[in-house]
């Protein structure tokens, strides 16, 4: 909180001056730039160009014109949130200012804040006017004064949480987090604190998720489905999730086996279902680009790198612990199912003109193409260097879908930017690797297994995830 004496003296000039230099830049930023963005992105979208250049390049327009339109709102939100935090400071310092030269009667204020008799009683004359002031004048005026100090803070405090929010985890681009000003940072500040708050409750309840009464239940439900596009609710489910006795990211594998499977009672309820859709939202913020602790600036964070390693390792723990985690396909399984989130979808008919392979993909969440790909890279490490990598279903229908790589795929598919990179056979091989190199568990008889279970295999979401790269957009998503 700035002292009496800071905010009486404080020059707030050089703060309305950088307001003034701040809108300059939006107008610069706006024209030429951000209209000549925008009109290149008009002619991408409408061009019919073709070809390996037209991709790369359609794709580089699209990403510029994002980046000069995140640049726009995020100068324009510094700028509102300076102009607010201005008139606020200016206002608090007017009121103290006032109060400062136009005491109570008998009262003195010294320019560091301190109170004072203006005739201390003691030393006062008998014959003296000067006015007496009360106890309870002295306590209305410091309460006062100290009001007008709190202001100040917080406009200080919401401006600074502000303009660290703007920036938080884009140390290479720019957010597309909008302030209008202070009053918009408050809100926000506001909600992330609650959130951040429901998300560690959400863990508490998740935590005995076996265990709810019908009212906890619900409760639970409720927070995680309008928590899971929070990173702040994400980050602290995350970070707090215990089960089994373990921690984090270990009871984040274990708690998806168990919800995966139903629970003791081996039966996935419409509720189980939705509760491991919802973990899967949460963990695809939480491993996302504004999250701390997932994918910020692209790269993934010391958190998510230990979720996919102990998913690939394991933890070390007797197989007879409840909370061992063997690691491998089975665990790596755990995690992929978890990202495709198809837990208590209705299965595809084919015989159902209406039904699409797609249905249990709309309104899945989306992961960050930095997790998609260390997943995957991890997966391809991991069954490239261990011979028996699927021994037991590698030569039977079940390796087709006990694949981890799967989920992965499924997953893949809903980020089409993702896929695209993936296996863009410039930069990688992996698109070699999986249609020609890669040995597909059960794939020697996977020609012989009925249509609708050849729709939930492995290679037909490579399908799916080839069609997105491909394409742009989403498998079974309307053409534009």
């Amino acid at each position: 909180m700035p002292t009496f004496e800071q905010l009486l003296t404080a020059g707030l000039g050089p703060m309305e001056t950088a307001v003034t230099q701040w809108t300059e830049m939006i107008g610069k930023l706006k024209t030429p730039l951000q209209d000549d963005a925008k009109a290149m992105k008009s002619k991408a979208d409408k061009s019919t160009w073709k070809g390996e250049n037209a991709t790369v390049t359609k794709e580089f327009v699209t990403k510029t014109a994002k980046e000069f339109s995140d640049a726009v709102t995020e100068a324009e939100s510094v700028r509102d949130l300076l102009k607010d935090a201005h008139g606020l400071f200016k206002s608090a310092q007017d009121d103290l200012k006032h109060a400062y030269e136009n005491p109570p009667p008998g009262i003195v204020i010294y320019p560091n804040g301190v109170l004072s008799h203006r005739v201390h009683p003691d030393r006062r004359s008998e014959d003296s006017t000067e006015p007496v002031a009360t106890e309870a004048q002295f306590e209305a005026l410091r309460g006062k004064l100290e009001g007008i100090l709190k202001r100040a803070n917080e406009a200080d405090e919401l401006c600074a949480w502000g303009l660290r929010a703007l920036i938080r985890n884009h140390p290479n681009d720019f957010g597309s987090t909008d302030f209008n000003g202070i009053a918009d940072a408050k809100r926000a500040r506001a909600e992330e604190k609650q959130q951040g708050e429901n998300g560690r409750e959400a863990a508490k309840l998740y935590a005995r998720w076996e265990h709810l009464d019908e009212k906890e239940r619900e409760r639970l439900l409720t927070l995680a489905e309008q928590g899971k596009n929070s990173p702040a609710f994400s980050e602290q489910l995350m970070t707090n999730l215990s089960y089994r006795g373990r921690d984090q990211q270990e009871a984040v594998l274990l708690l998806a086996s168990s919800l995966e499977s139903g629970g003791r009672d081996g039966q996935l309820s419409g509720t189980d279902a939705r509760l491991y859709k919802a973990l899967s939202g949460s963990l695809a913020t939480a491993t996302g680009p504004d999250s701390s602790i997932g994918t910020p600036g692209g790269v993934t964070s010391a958190w998510t790198d230990k979720l996919i390693t102990t998913a690939r390792d394991g933890n070390g723990l007797p197989m007879r612990h409840p909370g061992a985690i063997g690691g491998g396909a089975a665990t790596l399984k755990d995690l992929t199912d978890l990202m495709a989130a198809d837990a208590g979808d209705k299965a595809y008919d084919p015989k159902d003109e209406k039904s699409s392979p797609y249905d249990k993909d709309k309104g899945d969440p989306v992961f960050s193409e930095a997790f998609l790909t260390e997943v995957g890279d991890t997966i391809r490490d991991w069954e490239t260097d261990n011979d028996d990598a699927y021994d037991g279903v590698m030569k039977n229908w079940q390796g087709t879908q006990e694949d981890p790589m799967k989920g992965l795929l499924n997953a893949m598919s809903r980020n089409p930017s993702a896929s695209t990179h993936y296996f863009d056979p410039n930069t990688t091989d992996n698109l070699k690797y999986f249609l020609e190199d890669r040995e597909w568990p059960g794939g020697a008889v996977e020609d012989k297994m009925p249509d609708e279970l050849k729709q939930t295999s492995a290679r037909a979401e490579l399908g799916a995830a080839l069609e997105a790269g491909a394409t742009g957009r989403e498998p079974g998503s309307p053409l534009h």
